[in-house]
């Protein structure tokens, strides 16, 4: 473990690095030396270990406008950033900025506010991003959400056009739920197998975000595909990436979404009905929210309108003496 000076950076002069000028990669340092360059500045020539294969590239920790971990680890996964402007005179990658994950993910801007997106669940998804315990697994949502637009569509699209989370930011809400309902499941002891089941239900819905608009309204070709068959196609990169670094992970990420209980009653992984009760569980509970929110007090029974399952709901009564039983 080598431990560093640390020099930051505002989060629009991180989201400009990783979004836009530099190439970025995802890799775990292998090994690095520290050395002196021909002016008398240490550098670190780093040795780094992808999916693709082995690469390496310099960083002066010591320059203003490089950004480094207070300590670099060689069991954790980085994010690293090459520095753009590239002399052709220079015959290895000089690197602007080495992030650990959670510092990666933070630096986007906060997505989805212009849409009506919600601080407190961009707040949530981070606080659920820096507990999962499998850092191959934060790699791989983290690539899910470097694509700008797919990042702030997630944060500010409703999860549904009249029954569920049906408000601007109700897919994220929805999502996160769903994942920390199965990430503290009590039955799931195995963490492998809670965390990779936790991303999938963060993620099921993923496909919403070409299905739906901002209105809620159905895009013209969900007749045709529906969101999980786009979810899947949406992930292909990031699961082709986490297949050369945790296989075990993307197949079972693969089986939890594709997971169809009408053809397979009973899972080979117990741990995925998990995330299909989660979610039902999470979208009754605001679809009943739905349903008593324009009926009066008095009401025991309501029904939500519109589109979808046309559902039931009860609740105790409120009147005090009910509620208190008979003296």
């Amino acid at each position: 473990m080598l431990r560093t000076r640390r020099f930051v950076m505002d989060n629009t002069q991180m989201e400009q690095w990783i979004g836009q000028r530099g190439r970025t990669i995802i890799a775990r340092i292998n090994r690095w030396d520290q050395k002196v360059d021909c002016n008398g500045s240490r550098f670190w020539n780093c040795s780094f270990v992808t999916a693709q294969g082995p690469c390496q590239g310099r960083i002066w920790p010591d320059d203003q406008s490089t950004t480094v971990p207070n300590e670099l680890r060689t069991d954790t996964w980085y994010v690293v950033v090459s520095a753009p402007g590239q002399r052709r005179t220079e015959s290895y990658n000089r690197l602007a900025m080495i992030l650990s994950l959670p510092e990666a993910l933070s630096s986007f801007d906060t997505p989805g506010f212009a849409d009506g997106g919600r601080y407190e669940d961009w707040i949530g998804f981070l606080a659920w991003f820096e507990e999962i315990a499998n850092p191959a697994l934060q790699s791989f949502v983290l690539q899910v959400f470097f694509d700008e637009h797919q990042r702030d569509s997630f944060f500010s699209l409703p999860a549904s056009r009249r029954h569920h989370h049906s408000w601007p930011g109700g897919l994220v809400e929805h999502s996160l739920e769903v994942a920390q309902l199965v990430s503290s499941h009590r039955l799931i002891h195995n963490s492998f197998e809670r965390w990779v089941c936790s991303v999938a239900g963060l993620l099921h819905d993923l496909g919403k975000v070409r299905t739906l608009n901002a209105k809620a309204s159905q895009r013209r070709h969900s007749e045709l595909l529906d969101h999980e068959t786009l979810t899947l196609e949406m992930l292909a990169q990031p699961l082709a990436w986490l297949d050369r670094v945790d296989a075990d992970a993307a197949h079972l990420l693969r089986y939890a979404l594709m997971w169809d209980p009408a053809r397979a009653p009973r899972p080979l992984e117990p741990a995925v009905m998990a995330i299909r009760e989660a979610d039902r569980m999470s979208a009754a509970t605001s679809a009943k929210a739905i349903a008593f929110a324009n009926v009066s007090d008095d009401r025991r029974f309501a029904m939500l309108d519109g589109p979808g399952p046309k559902t039931r709901f009860w609740r105790p009564s409120s009147d005090p003496r009910v509620l208190q039983g008979p003296s």
